[in-house]
């Protein structure tokens, strides 16, 4: 909504800002039950295709080496591909139909040593993103086009025109790093990865909504055997098992899904509101909105990263440092106080008290091995008092276990520019690093994971954040 306030500038306001309702950017709902019941979201499939966008990007995958069908030798890796290759470019009017093909073979598919049906309570939910969003996201491009413009502000369209008949982006600022909110890839692969190394899910992505086809269960995603031959090399990667999670409430998929995409469409209704980047004198303050959208983004596919490395245990730990640095303005707590074991277990036990216990069964696992894990830091002491307690050097006080492995993670984080430097060149830092093992729980990687469902949890804290910086 906008209007003209008496100086001439335009006043803008959100719909649901005018209407005091919920934003209605991201949504999600059940297409089909265990049962192959079609629900109240099936009728949603009609419209997510759009052929304008879709044919072009079809054209370009079919020519990709890898677009051709081939057998894995994993019954179900061919299953999942086939469903996403079958549904990812025919007609919207016939996507409902191929759902039920898809579900059909998942309900079919039995367990190779025992033929049990593997996936009795399969389903396929939804998530749909409104073309509103994308609008809003496209505005901070567009304004950033216009301020930085002199010729575009006096109304001279010559040079946009040249842009775009060449071929060239006209609104271009961050288009590749912003990609995620077209088909929320970026958002919903923490999700669909909340369980590694297992996965419950498998999505089809489309251009205005996305399939999510659950399994009901829990399976392993990962492949003992190397896939290719970059899997032949050696890296350190996860050194025991991680146990199943056994759903107990069948509902637990459909209920993680309704709560993130819920939590998705809050934060999205804050990030994408000009009044939360309102400055002192209630201008748009276009340039802090748009790295906003930029940091977020970006947190989401750390975080995925970091989840996806499950055989990488560095690479998995940068990426969580990098999303956790990211996150820190978005939280308002400081990287040094996130990777404090008793902030974390603090964060974990109020994210258990306000998720529904279905949903908590996806989101929390992850979490609660993060926190553990970085729980277990302090046991990598070698070097300890009588009393436990961790020496520091001559003249200053010995830290308590956890307080020292709050500092040893925060040394750990600061190492992706070296050990020699900064806070590890200190006394505290030097006897720090001396006095560990090294030995950090490949889990503790999944920190990121934590922080992000905390970030979802509490949509008012972010508004006030965000509204806070543009107003100083």
């Amino acid at each position: 909504m906008s209007d003209r306030n008496d100086s001439g500038d335009a006043e803008v306001q959100t719909e649901e800002s005018y209407y005091r309702r919920t934003p209605a950017l991201v949504e999600s709902g059940p297409v089909l039950s265990a049962t192959g019941r079609s629900m109240g979201s099936a009728a949603w499939l009609s419209t997510f295709d759009d052929p304008s966008i879709e044919g072009r990007i079809y054209d370009r995958v079919r020519e990709h080496p890898q677009w051709a069908a081939a057998n894995t030798g994993n019954p179900l890796v061919d299953v999942v591909e086939w469903a996403k290759r079958a549904a990812m470019f025919i007609p919207g009017t016939h996507l409902v139909d191929q759902a039920r093909e898809i579900h059909r073979a998942l309900l079919m598919a039995t367990m190779e040593d025992t033929n049990e049906l593997a996936f009795p309570g399969a389903s396929i939910l939804a998530v749909r993103r409104s073309p509103t969003l994308l609008h809003r996201v496209k505005l901070q491009a567009v304004l950033l086009r216009v301020f930085a413009d002199a010729r575009l502000r006096g109304g001279d369209t010559s040079e946009l025109k040249k842009h775009s008949a060449d071929g060239n982006l006209v609104f271009g600022a961050g288009n590749s790093l912003t990609t995620g909110v077209m088909i929320l890839d970026a958002y919903l692969l923490p999700l669909l990865a909340a369980l590694t190394p297992h996965v419950w899910a498998f999505p089809v992505l489309r251009i205005n909504g996305t399939l999510l086809c659950s399994f009901g269960r829990a399976v392993s995603g990962a492949s003992q055997a190397p896939s290719g031959l970059l899997d032949t090399l050696h890296i350190p990667g996860r050194s025991e098992p991680v146990d199943v999670v056994e759903f107990v409430d069948p509902s637990a998929p459909e209920a993680a899904v309704h709560w993130w995409a819920g939590a998705l469409n809050q934060l999205f209704g804050v990030v994408t509101d000009p009044v939360t980047f309102a400055d002192k004198g209630t201008a748009f303050d276009v340039d802090l909105a748009f790295q906003t959208t930029l940091t977020v983004e970006q947190v989401f596919r750390r975080v995925g990263s970091s989840q996806m490395a499950d055989g990488d245990v560095f690479g998995r730990r940068a990426a969580m440092f990098n999303a956790i640095d990211a996150l820190e303005g978005l939280l308002g707590y400081n990287t040094s106080l996130m990777l404090s074991p008793d902030h974390a277990r603090k964060i974990l036990e109020r994210l258990e008290a306000i998720i529904p216990a279905p949903a908590a069964e996806i989101l929390l696992p992850a979490a609660r091995r993060a926190v553990a894990a970085l729980e277990d830091v302090a046991a990598g002491f070698y070097l300890h008092n009588a009393d436990g307690t961790i020496p520091v050097g001559p003249g200053r006080p010995a830290l308590q276990p956890r307080a020292a492995a709050a500092k040893y993670m925060y040394l750990l984080r600061n190492s992706t520019h070296g050990f020699s430097g900064g806070h590890a060149h200190s006394d505290d830092g030097a006897a720090l690093l001396g006095a560990h093992t090294g030995d950090v729980h490949h889990d503790v990687g999944l920190l990121g994971w934590l922080y992000i469902v905390d970030l979802l949890s509490d949509p008012a804290r972010l508004r006030r954040i965000l509204s806070g910086r543009a107003r100083r």
